[in-house]
């Protein structure tokens, strides 16, 4: 039997670009079957534009095997 878990990852903050204030959020929404005993780390980067989410195993750097990045309607704005 596979156990999948969803990690859904959310951030928001704000910048002062050329003296306006630019506010930001971002959501994903992620999955995987975690290996027994395993270590996983979750970053969500947010570059120039959009945002993404990885999920990395401790012990081999890699991206588990089941992960899938699923659909987030209004995930990111601006």
């Amino acid at each position: 039997m596979s156990n999948w878990i969803y990690v859904n990852v959310m951030s928001s903050g704000g910048a002062n670009k050329e003296g306006a204030n630019a506010l930001r959020s971002c959501a994903n929404l992620v999955s995987f079957i975690p290996a027994v005993g395993a270590t996983y780390q979750v970053v969500q980067s947010v570059p120039v534009s959009g945002c993404v989410v990885d999920v990395t195993d401790k012990s081999t750097g890699g991206s588990p095997d089941s992960f899938r990045r699923e659909a987030v309607i209004g995930g990111c704005s601006p």
